[in-house]
């Protein structure tokens, strides 16, 4: 290379303009897709329309001929996506901008390795080198971020440089604040632009296909007829099925559970399970007037075969209060989970549910610091949780946690004039029933308008077949009870509780 020509002579870069469109952004579940792409060469377009007035065999043509212009290197393009986990953390718009800035970034990778790059290695310009030499370290990085993008977009040299991102819509997604770049969005662009009306003919298609392997995994949603679109079809089987793994959750929100369920006749035979009480007059008898009873429910797995057969002879209330299950989005999944099973397992009941703050938990566990180890009369806080921590499951740290869950259903059992009330946590071969039962005989004597059922779940085998209930309706099954080992930092941090 000759040293002399290595100079700053201005040298005008193409100007390049990337073309954006969304899909998926309406349905009730899956991810939300971005797509982007960017013409290198003149291609004929005439033949390219908006997807949505083209039949699908005209769209599988026309895809074969875009998968063709790319193999040419006339064009390049790539998607980007959130997941409806993404979707129902940061909401659609800032889901959106994340799968754009992976669209991006991805597209103007491709565009590097197959024409700036080499453009830049043959260029005579200290200021290419140099952009050389960052571009490939910045396209070194798996994970595509908006500071990255940001540096990439702003690298100066004189073979190519980013203009305008050209986005089908009325929204940037934010991409100009936080890329520093020129953003236009235009409504309905896709009828008017062939490059845009292209990547809605690979979004189409590519969807349809996605759409396709999903309703071999979900049979029950009949994805060919809704795509998971709000139609009443759809909602009615989500009622009937309730929420799948790649359902937005936050998008299902106006689909409210309802409280009352209609019963239906189980005409199966059902093992039934003695009950027991500490005295002849707590004995009930189970007759065609169904009574009342607060069933507090732990989790879905353990509910499954006591709901099972509780819902042929009680008036069930439901009662769902677990503080002590952290961190949230845990809490989330065994609430969902629960949620699906009472609409699998339809019946005469109701749903009580309570708040959720680990912080009554937490502070369950300091004020009856005693209960878990009289040693810990005089402990800080932290002290106490540090050593309750350390301990097993079924040890003496669990009793803090029984009586902070029996307490409320025994208060809520009172406050509904319910005559009974018992909890899931019976079936639990993990629990120690001896110190269930003394709390629950506390809890009882502080409300006589209430008395606690004493199931013996454990007869008959009822955990074995909770389980399989578990396998057959695909419940989510935690791997730990519910307390985590460690204080959370982010509650930790947020909490204006005292630890002194």
């Amino acid at each position: 290379m000759d040293k002399t020509k290595l100079s700053h002579e201005p040298q005008m870069p193409v100007r390049l303009r990337l073309h954006i469109d969304e899909a998926w952004r309406g349905p009730l579940a899956g991810p939300v897709s971005v797509w982007c792409i960017l013409a290198l060469a003149w291609i004929d377009t005439s033949n390219f329309q908006d997807s949505k007035t083209l039949t699908a065999k005209k769209r599988e043509s026309l895809y074969t001929k875009i998968i063709d212009l790319e193999n040419k290197n006339k064009i390049t393009y790539w998607s980007g996506r959130s997941s409806n986990q993404d979707i129902d953390t940061y909401w659609i718009i800032q889901s959106l901008q994340k799968a754009s800035i992976q669209a991006v970034f991805i597209c103007i990778k491709k565009y590097f390795f197959k024409e700036w790059g080499p453009r830049l290695s043959k260029s005579v310009y200290w200021e290419d080198q140099i952009a050389l030499f960052q571009l490939q370290k910045l396209f070194s990085k798996r994970k595509a971020t908006w500071p990255i993008l940001e540096m990439i977009l702003h690298i100066p040299n004189t073979v190519a440089r980013i203009e305008t991102l050209i986005i089908d819509g009325n929204h940037t997604f934010w991409l100009d604040v936080t890329l520093d770049i020129n953003v236009v969005t235009i409504i309905k662009w896709d009828r008017k632009n062939s490059l845009i009306s292209m990547a809605s003919i690979v979004a189409k298609v590519e969807r349809d296909s996605y759409m396709h392997t999903c309703s071999k995994k979900f049979p029950e949603y009949n994805l060919d007829k809704h795509k998971w679109y709000w139609t009443k079809k759809h909602r009615e089987l989500i009622s009937e099925f309730w929420i799948s793994d790649i359902h937005r959750r936050s998008f299902c929100q106006n689909i409210s559970v309802k409280k009352t369920f209609k019963q239906v006749k189980n005409k199966k035979k059902t093992l039934i399970p003695s009950i027991t009480s500490f005295s002849k007059s707590d004995k009930i008898s189970i007759s065609k007037e169904k009574p009342k009873l607060l069933l507090h429910i732990c989790c879905a797995p353990d509910l499954a075969w006591p709901l099972h057969w509780l819902k042929n002879h009680f008036k069930l209330y439901l009662f769902w209060y677990n503080p002590n299950i952290h961190p949230r989005k845990e809490h989330t999944k065994r609430y969902d989970s629960f949620i699906k099973l009472i609409w699998l397992e339809k019946g005469d009941y109701e749903i009580i549910e309570d708040r959720y703050d680990p912080k009554e938990f937490f502070d369950a566990m300091v004020s009856e610091r005693e209960d878990i180890d009289p040693k810990l009369k005089d402990a800080s806080a932290k002290e106490t949780l540090k050593v309750a921590w350390e301990m097993e499951e079924r040890s003496s740290r669990c009793n803090p946690c029984y009586s902070m869950r029996l307490a409320e259903a025994a208060k809520n059992a009172a406050k509904h004039d319910i005559p009974y009330f018992t909890s899931t946590l019976l079936i639990s071969p993990k629990k120690k029933m001896d110190k269930l039962f003394q709390r629950w005989i506390e809890w009882e004597r502080r409300h006589p308008s209430t008395k606690f059922l004493r199931f013996n779940f454990a007869k008959n085998k009822w955990y074995e077949m909770a389980t399989k209930l578990t396998k057959k309706h695909k419940l989510f099954r935690q791997n730990y009870c519910g307390c985590g080992r460690t204080i959370p930092k982010k509650w930790e941090e947020n909490s204006n509780y005292s630890w002194g």
